[in-house]
């Protein structure tokens, strides 16, 4: 697949415009690792990421995969998850094609499918391999490297006495404002 970026003054990024950026970017982020949160239920995960204050879904009640063709397609995609001993195996169908699968433009299509593997090689530590399988674009299976988080303690994300996720925003207007100061072309 060839990539979809052109030149950074030129920039194409939909995180440029304040697009969706979709779950690959989400999970891949290459820029600073920002936080995310994880909240977890019998039946659902709830994945929030401080970065474009974006959440989505993972079913863990049993459900199959949905048929796609039945839903409209989501940039974050429809994703069920399972344990196979200590790791939980996401699967993510329906994932929106005008997403990037990183800041270089890399494409995917309608029929993209994201396995995402997370385990916790330590208390503190949340690991990630992740397998994209596109066959309209790729020749074989994507297989990430591996991305580690480790655990922020409260206390450590608390400013003026409050914790949680910044509200990471795109705002179209201060997108505006900060990029009238880039060099004219």
């Amino acid at each position: 697949g060839g990539r979809r970026a052109v030149a950074a003054p030129l920039s194409n990024d939909p995180e440029q415009r304040c697009e969706p950026l979709g779950l690959m970017r989400l999970v891949t982020v290459s820029g600073g690792n920002p936080p995310m949160q994880i909240v977890q239920t019998n039946e659902i995960i709830v994945q929030e990421f401080e970065w474009f204050w974006d959440h989505r879904q993972i079913w863990m009640d049993g459900r199959s995969l949905p048929n796609v063709d039945d839903y409209l397609r989501r940039f974050n995609g429809y994703s069920v998850g399972k344990w196979e001993g200590d790791t939980l195996v996401v699967t993510t169908v329906g994932l929106d094609d005008r997403q990037w699968v990183d800041a270089f433009g890399y494409p995917i299509s309608e029929n993209a499918v994201l396995e995402e593997r997370y385990s916790r090689p330590s208390r503190n530590r949340l690991r990630l391999d992740l397998t994209l399988t596109d066959p309209a674009i790729y020749t074989r299976p994507w297989h990430s490297s591996t991305k580690v988080w480790g655990l922020i303690p409260k206390e450590a994300m608390s400013i003026g006495g409050w914790s949680g996720l910044l509200e990471d925003r795109c705002v179209p207007t201060d997108n505006a404002y900060f990029r009238s100061f880039e060099p004219a072309m």
